[in-house]
């Protein structure tokens, strides 16, 4: 099975983007569906609206100019890009099918879907587009949810357990 389901994302852009013609969609990374997917958008005529950005190790300046992460992935340990994007501050979006998104996303802290496929995607990108208000409130515990990964936090804990066995 594949991991990362990029194709999902991008059929739900292409069903949605006349309800939000001035978005467009970025792919950051090369992974093995990228062949299908540059088809799928030629196919389509989304050149203008989905671009595909190759790996970088910069990806701060993606965040930055981000309005909005989502994940399609089935499976993470600890998704480091999702943890990235709600400490960046940006509205998250994921499904519930990944037990590592999940645990980052549940209680509010973003879109939280049943599956990534269907219209589930879609409509939760419609939502945090379209609903400011709730947006800025996921967007805040969100940001709060992942102050306990900060290296110092971290480093913290793990100081003190080592300490504990002396």
């Amino acid at each position: 099975k594949r991991q990362k389901r990029p194709m999902l994302l991008l059929k739900e852009f292409n069903r949605i983007k006349n309800k939000i013609p001035d978005w467009s969609l970025y792919f950051v990374g090369d992974g093995e569906e990228r062949r299908i997917m540059e088809e799928y958008i030629l196919e389509n005529s989304l050149i203008s609206k989905v671009k595909i950005f190759d790996s970088s190790k910069n990806i701060s300046n993606f965040y930055k100019t981000a309005n909005i992460f989502v994940t399609t992935s089935l499976w993470e340990g600890f998704p480091n890009s999702l943890a990235e994007a709600m400490k960046n501050g940006l509205p998250c979006i994921g499904s519930a099918e990944s037990v590592g998104v999940k645990s980052l996303l549940n209680n509010n802290c973003g879109w939280l879907v049943k599956s990534c496929k269907g219209n589930y995607l879609g409509n939760a990108i419609l939502k945090s587009i379209n609903n400011e208000e709730e947006t800025s409130k996921k967007v805040i515990k969100a940001l709060n949810k992942v102050k306990k990964y900060n290296p110092k936090t971290i480093y913290k804990s793990w100081e003190k357990l080592i300490t504990s066995f002396q």
